[in-house]
């Protein structure tokens, strides 16, 4: 008889306890971290680049390899920023140095910054210099965009990033799209 009332009681709080609302904390758990920061290391790509050469059909053209290293980050509600340094080396075709900067805003496809799918639309502006013997040297700038897609699992990011890039260089319009093996870290609260 009393391990019986024992047995209801333990039933009766279980029933209790699982009727209280959940509190604003374990909501937040639910909807996952308020932030994630992803620092990406030396990420390796590869880049087309075109230059107007001011003729009718006067586009050249010139492939080489390059890398990057930044930081993004993005609220729950999925605004956020980046912020990039791009480097190409002179042995594979024109050297620049890129620093590119804007808004992104991060859609995750499933789970959260935690651990899931995300997509990233991203714009801002890039600002450096180019050095190379199809496009001249000098200063140059404007406007890019990007899309990533990008798989986390706890501090470990693997993604693709395809950038475009419209920069002129006081003379002409150099337009450079890349793709780029995004190898990130991050953390999240």
């Amino acid at each position: 008889m009393v391990t019986h009332r024992i047995s209801s009681l333990i039933v009766v709080a279980l029933l209790a306890l699982s009727a209280v609302p959940a509190s604003a904390q374990d909501v937040e758990d639910v909807e996952g971290p308020r932030y994630r920061v992803d620092l990406d290391v030396f990420t390796p790509g590869w880049f087309v680049a075109a230059r107007d050469r001011g003729e009718p059909n006067g586009w050249d053209t010139v492939t080489f390899l390059s890398g990057q290293v930044g930081v993004r980050a993005a609220f729950r509600a999925g605004h956020g920023f980046f912020t990039d340094v791009s480097l190409s080396s002179g042995a594979l075709g024109p050297v620049y140095l890129l620093h590119e900067a804007g808004y992104l805003h991060r859609f995750r496809l499933q789970g959260d910054d935690a651990r899931g799918l995300a997509l990233e639309l991203q714009a801002g502006l890039s600002g450096g210099y180019w050095d190379g013997s199809v496009a001249g040297s000098g200063p140059i700038g404007g406007p890019n965009v990007a899309v990533s897609i990008d798989g986390r699992v706890d501090a470990f990011v693997l993604g693709l990033m395809i950038r475009h890039r419209v920069l002129y260089d006081g003379a002409r319009t150099q337009q450079m799209t890349s793709a780029i093996l995004r190898v990130t870290f991050g953390f999240w609260g």
